[in-house]
């Protein structure tokens, strides 16, 4: 014999997360608003590869988790936190991938508080989509905070746009200031172009300045580089605004410094300053 359903239930009623679930939702909605503002201060130089990944792996996932996070938990959307729980499940399983190539364990402690996410959110989705007479109050959570909300998002937004712009360096910039490519150069130095390699993070950079200036520069450095008298020309790669951003340069008066690769690529110039030009060189090694 069915039972009866009492008049005055409504299955309507939107069920009240746990302090658990709530927490790690205001948690994981930060950090992901966070994240994307660094992503949003990466797009400061539109020129090179560095925006496109700030883009790709920083601003859109961040800004959109952020957001589903919010929806699924604040505003009661089920879709939204069905949503965010498959895009979770992927990011987690990227995660232990990029673990197991040997990158160390912090992408699959990520990966661990992802798959967490995940499962807060399909938990979530459920409690939306089959409700019954006994959930709690309509009433959503931090409701009171009204108009604070969408201002602490904004500031966290900020927050991490800031963070980014002075604590991410350049990958690539031309004709900047030392300042500017985060770079310890002599005083004087100025004109500075940079460009980080992919697989290390070692900088190539060149700047201008006086001879005198870069010589009392390269004798204050830890490494201490005998710099040599250029006597044969001396070839290097400098950086340069073409499509493969590098060309070659011959320097015939200046100095140089010639060290051995330890990526097995033998001798190379790595420190060189071109009298004629007023300008000096450094590359990188293992690029």
């Amino acid at each position: 014999m069915a039972t009866a359903i009492p008049q005055d239930v409504s299955f309507s009623r939107v069920p009240r997360p746990g302090p658990l679930l709530l927490a790690n939702s205001i948690l994981f909605a930060a950090a992901s608003l966070f994240v994307g503002g660094v992503g949003l201060a990466m797009q400061r130089d539109w020129r090179f590869l560095a925006p496109g990944i700030g883009l790709m792996v920083f601003a859109f996932p961040g800004l959109t988790c952020g957001l589903l996070q919010y929806s699924a938990i604040f505003r009661a959307n089920g879709a939204a936190a069905a949503t965010l729980g498959v895009l979770l499940v992927l990011a987690a399983a990227l995660s232990f991938a990029i673990t197991s190539e040997g990158r160390g364990l912090s992408p699959a402690i990520l990966g661990l508080w992802f798959g967490a996410t995940a499962l807060g959110a399909f938990r979530w989705c459920y409690q939306l989509w089959a409700p019954r007479p006994d959930r709690g109050p309509a009433a959503l959570p931090l409701a009171w905070l009204g108009w604070r909300r969408p201002v602490a998002a904004w500031i966290i937004l900020l927050a991490g746009i800031a963070f980014g712009s002075y604590e991410i360096p350049l990958e690539e910039a031309r004709h900047v200031s030392p300042a500017a490519a985060q770079l310890d150069l002599p005083a004087g130095a100025s004109d500075v172009n940079l460009s980080r390699s992919a697989k290390s993070g070692e900088p190539y950079f060149d700047f201008a300045v006086d001879e005198a200036s870069f010589l009392g520069w390269v004798k204050n450095l830890p490494d201490a580089p005998e710099m040599l008298p250029i006597q044969q020309p001396v070839k290097l790669w400098r950086l340069s605004e073409g499509p493969l951003h590098t060309a070659e340069h011959e320097i015939r008066h200046g100095w140089y410094h010639l060290r051995s690769s330890r990526c097995g690529y033998g001798d190379y110039v790595d420190y060189a300053y071109d009298a004629d030009e007023g300008r000096a060189y450094y590359t990188a090694d293992c690029d």
